[in-house]
């Protein structure tokens, strides 16, 4: 059994560890907050575009939908479908203007982040059909997606 002091030098540790613990965690937090608010209006709309496409994939009526895609039985004129079309629309209008142009803040979005909302589109589009990305470029592009942060 420990000495008496080494068991308060043990204890002593563990809450410097946890104070350390603490300290970085809202230093992180700081970090999410400053990093928040230098994001641009399009940033967040791709950011939130992403999390609505992620919640698609974890909802079982999608994920049925997705299995029964290719089958004449398929439920097009309701959930998820119609759903999935919203954000599909959404999700390209943050790709492309109307024209099929690209915008400035497109282009900005791009060279900032190393990737385009179709991308992301493309990146989860792969996971409902496939379980995974499907190509080399998409893994690349996933990796930039997810370490994209915006509210």
């Amino acid at each position: 059994m420990p000495s008496k002091e080494r068991q308060i030098m043990i204890a002593a540790g563990k809450v410097v560890t946890f104070g350390l613990c603490v300290i970085a965690t809202i230093f992180s937090g700081m970090a999410d907050a400053q990093s928040a608010t230098k994001c641009t209006p399009h940033e967040q709309r791709v950011a939130k575009a992403i999390k609505e496409g992620k919640a698609l994939l974890k909802e079982e009526k999608f994920k049925i939908w997705i299995d029964k895609g290719l089958r004449a039985d398929a439920p097009y004129n309701k959930k998820p479908y119609t759903t999935y079309l919203a954000w599909y629309g959404r999700i390209g209008s943050l790709s492309a203007a109307p024209d099929g142009s690209h915008t400035p803040e497109m282009t900005k979005f791009f060279e900032t982040h190393g990737f385009t909302p179709s991308a992301a589109y493309s990146i989860i589009e792969d996971y409902a059909l496939y379980g995974k990305p499907n190509s080399s470029v998409d893994l690349d592009f996933e990796v930039k997606m997810n370490a994209f942060h915006c509210p």
